[in-house]
């Protein structure tokens, strides 16, 4: 399996908020205030690339799939199952 850079994970989280806000366009109810909703969504995305990069740090040879049933238990399988249909959806 071949390993990602921090920065080639920081550029996948990035371009996918990016290419995902015009899909479903956020903000539309906003009207000229959707620029909040455009940096509200980069904020918690943000937070959610070092979550990630931490997850990354801790257990450099798992997946995220791996780490979330090691610690959460049958609690990880419901979010494993539901990130992947997350992403499957998108």
């Amino acid at each position: 399996m071949e390993r990602i850079s921090k920065f080639q994970l920081s550029a996948m989280i990035i371009l996918f908020q990016i290419g995902s806000s015009t899909l479903f366009e956020l903000g539309i109810g906003a009207k000229q205030d959707a620029w909040l909703t455009v940096l509200t969504g980069m904020a918690v995305s943000f937070l959610l690339l070092m979550l990630f990069l931490g997850i990354q740090r801790r257990e450099p040879n798992k997946i995220l799939v791996q780490i979330l049933v090691q610690y959460l238990g049958f609690f990880g399988k419901i979010a494993a199952f539901s990130y992947v249909l997350f992403f499957a959806y998108d």
